[in-house]
């Protein structure tokens, strides 16, 4: 049997999704008071010397915890510590979403359950996850408009292993994550006048593109998957 054809407009469609995400980033810095916010946040970290990457990971820690804008503070990073902060975010981000899957699991399990009974698309997510296990989780990680704070809890009321799903969540932030960070990286740069901007263009571009073809591809897939589990396929 020949492979469907793709869609001519395919890889139109990638590049729209990419330059969405750059640009609505871009906008949120210039049009709220955003820059303001993190200014602030800078100033703190940086006063607290060495001790600010500990003050850093604690916040962005809680403020995913809380269902906070964790894509703010990731920008933040950037503008705090470059593009070091790639790795930091990668970290701190991968161990915020496994504590909300362990609180999930042994602390908050019933609580949870009872508040996702009402969401259809959430038990077909379940059931997916009985079928296909980690690649399910990682289709809806690498999905942008999924939160991450809220599917972090959910699966941990699922069966996927905790092991599984660490590794998958790592994998699945990074894309964003370069995003978000070389957004910062670039306004440290124009504040230090350091920094390679051929590299945190690069960086940027390459983050843009692979959010992009997540943004399609891997939503597109995710909603599939729920389809075919009993859900409507959105979120």
């Amino acid at each position: 049997m020949s492979p469907a054809p793709q869609s001519p407009g395919l890889g139109r469609w990638l590049w729209i999704a990419g330059a969405a995400l750059a640009v609505g980033a871009l906008a949120a810095w210039y049009f709220l008071p955003i820059e303001r916010w993190i200014g602030v946040f800078v100033d703190f970290v940086k006063g607290l010397g060495v001790w600010g990457v500990l003050a850093f990971a604690l916040v962005y820690i809680a403020t995913i915890l809380l269902f906070g804008p964790a894509s703010v503070l990731s920008i933040a990073a950037g503008v705090a510590f470059g593009l070091w902060a790639v790795p930091l975010v990668l970290v701190v981000g991968t161990t915020a979403g496994a504590l909300a899957f362990l609180i999930a699991r042994h602390l908050a399990r019933d609580r949870v359950t009872a508040a996702l009974e009402g969401h259809p698309n959430f038990q077909a997510v379940g059931r997916a996850i009985d079928a296909e296990g980690w690649k399910v989780v990682g289709l809806i990680r690498l999905s942008p408009p999924v939160p991450f704070a809220v599917t972090s809890y959910f699966f941990g009321v699922t069966n996927v292993g905790f092991w599984p799903y660490l590794l998958v969540t790592l994998v699945g932030i990074l894309p964003a994550t370069l995003v978000y960070v070389n957004i910062g990286a670039m306004g440290h740069s124009l504040g230090t006048g350091g920094g390679n901007p051929a590299v945190q263009w690069a960086l940027l571009a390459l983050g843009v593109v692979a959010t992009g073809v997540a943004g399609v591809l891997v939503t597109r897939k995710a909603r599939e998957t729920l389809r075919a589990a009993g859900g409507t396929g959105e979120f």
